[in-house]
């Protein structure tokens, strides 16, 4: 009898713990619900991730202080909306339109300081010494899109003269590079050992009076390491480079040096009469002043360029892909003349380029300047 009485014992105990964990797992459901439920509500109406989200910089400090004070989660805080701290932390419209009309005069003031078009401005200072026969060193900035030859037309000077007085210029400009240019149309000369007013004057054809009058010289001595300028020199004086070439591209490798080679596409060994350079759809220039003599398809080179240079050379430049001169057209160094490209016989795009003197085919890495 005892027996049975403890069983229905046992049994109301384990009953009533089912029944008790039932109600705690309701609750728990219920709880969830009602929460996810706030979680709805507030983000549908009150929409704390939203645009209306405040400038979280115009609070920063009143958020710290408050967090450290107050024993505050930062995240918290920062996840409210504009109108949710407005009323926490009692803060008027007002103050925070006078806050953000401060930060807007700050940077109007702040735009003040940069010139609305700093190109025209240095633009309008160079003419104006130009105007005023003020002899001087600008320093241009090379921008997005600029070439030699329209930095020359621009300044109304020779390329020949801008590379005279920035001798380590190469082939090819880039964004921010600095380029020398003179106020006066001129050449700033340093003197050598052996050089004399008049050997100047003959060799760039400038009159010995005009160098006295632009470089205050009392009487005709000369000092080695000094600086002369030399007004309206003689263009051919500067032409002569030798038998040097400029880079035809920006130097990033060769691919297929000159000479004797097992060719890629014929199969068989033949003299590679140039040089093939890396160059995958970029700006191909002159490499030396001169005169189109072919601008067109050419068989196997694809479409080809052709510039007779003084003393017999011609540069041939093959495969492009755009050709931007023509026959007959006066060429200035480092002008571009068209886009490097895999016309005619390639397997790949890249800039074949060939130096020949009367016909006869030469290395043209003995006669690039890198």
């Amino acid at each position: 009898m005892r027996t049975k009485r403890n069983n229905n014992f046992y049994q109301t105990v384990t009953s009533a713990k089912t029944k008790k964990t039932l109600r705690n797992k309701d609750a728990l459901i219920v709880t969830g619900f009602f929460i996810l439920m706030n979680l709805f509500i507030i983000n549908l109406f009150l929409k704390p991730f939203s645009k209306e989200v405040v400038n979280t910089s115009e609070f920063t400090e009143y958020y710290q202080k408050e967090s450290n004070n107050n024993i505050e989660d930062v995240f918290s805080v920062l996840g409210r909306n504009y109108f949710t701290i407005k009323r926490n932390y009692n803060l008027k419209t007002k103050e925070v339109e006078e806050i953000q009309i401060e930060d807007k005069n700050e940077n109007i003031e702040e735009k003040k300081d940069i010139p609305k078009d700093s190109f025209k401005s240095f633009k309008d200072e160079f003419y104006t010494k130009r105007e005023n026969d003020i002899v001087g060193k600008m320093e241009y900035t090379v921008k997005s899109g600029d070439n030699l030859s329209e930095i020359a037309e621009m300044f109304s000077q020779s390329i020949s003269i801008i590379r005279e007085n920035n001798p380590k210029l190469g082939s090819t400009i880039y964004v921010g590079q600095k380029i020398i240019l003179s106020t006066v149309n001129g050449i700033f000369y340093k003197i050598k050992s052996g050089d004399t007013l008049y050997d100047l004057a003959s060799k760039y054809k400038v009159n010995v009076e005009t160098i006295r009058k632009y470089n205050n010289l009392k009487n005709d001595i000369l000092v080695i390491g000094d600086e002369l300028f030399l007004k309206n020199p003689d263009i051919n004086s500067l032409k002569n480079l030798g038998e040097k070439f400029v880079m035809p591209v920006k130097y990033k490798g060769i691919t297929s040096p000159y000479g004797n080679r097992f060719h890629p596409v014929l199969k068989r060994y033949i003299l590679h009469s140039g040089v093939d350079l890396v160059a995958r759809y970029v700006p191909v220039y002159a490499a030396k002043r001169g005169e189109v003599t072919f601008a067109g398809v050419a068989g196997g080179y694809g479409n080809l360029v052709k510039i007779k240079h003084s003393d017999g050379y011609e540069t041939r430049y093959a495969h492009l892909n755009k050709i931007n001169v023509k026959k007959g057209q006066k060429i200035q160094q480092g002008q571009i003349i068209g886009e490097s490209g895999m016309t005619g016989r390639v397997t790949g795009p890249h800039l074949h380029f060939e130096v020949r003197k009367n016909g006869k085919t030469l290395n043209p890495m003995e006669f690039l300047r890198k």
